[in-house]
C-alpha cells in the first residue's frame, strides 16, 4: 500500500474518535452536573436541620415550630414546604429542659437526572438524611 492510499483509508478515523470521546466527555459532564446538584441538595438539607436545632435549641417543645422553621429555610434546589417529598422528624427527651439533647432530622429522595448515571449505579433514586443534635438552651430544668 502506498502512502498515498494509507491517508485516504485513514480520512473518517479522525472524525470517529472525535464523535466517541464527544460522548465520553458529554456523560462525564452530565455526571459531573448530577453530582454537584446533590452536593447542594445535601448542604441545604443540612443547613435546614440546623436551623430547625437552632430553634429547638430555645424552643424544645415546640415540634411543630421547628419543623415550619425547617420548612421554611429553603426552596431551592429542595422545595421544603413540600411535605410529600421531605420529611422533618424532632426527637426531644420526656421533659426538655436545660443541658438536655434534642435532634432534629431531614429525609429526602434525590433523583438522578442523568440516564445513563443511574443505569450504571443500578437506581435513580438515593434517599438523604441529614441529622443535627445540639443542646437545649432554654426552658431551665425544675427540682
Amino acid at each position: 500500500m502506498t502512502t498515498r492510499n494509507a491517508h485516504r483509508s485513514e480520512k473518517g478515523q479522525s472524525l470517529v474518535e472525535l464523535s466517541v470521546c464527544t460522548v465520553i466527555l458529554l456523560i462525564l459532564l452530565a455526571g459531573i452536573v448530577d453530582l454537584g446538584r446533590g452536593l447542594l441538595t445535601f448542604m441545604t438539607l443540612r443547613e435546614a436541620t440546623t436551623e430547625g436545632l437552632l430553634y429547638g435549641s430555645y424552643a424544645p417543645a415546640d415540634h411543630a415550630g421547628i419543623e415550619a422553621r425547617v420548612r421554611a429555610s429553603s426552596r431551592f434546589p429542595v422545595n421544603l414546604r413540600d411535605p410529600e417529598v421531605v420529611s422533618v422528624a424532632v426527637s426531644t427527651p420526656p421533659n426538655p429542659c436545660t443541658g438536655k439533647a434534642v435532634t432534629v432530622e431531614v429525609t429526602y429522595v434525590y433523583k438522578i437526572l442523568t440516564p445513563f448515571l443511574g443505569t450504571l449505579l443500578g437506581r435513580q433514586d438515593f434517599p438523604m438524611t441529614t441529622s443535627s443534635t445540639g443542646t437545649i438552651l432554654s426552658p431551665p430544668c425544675r427540682n
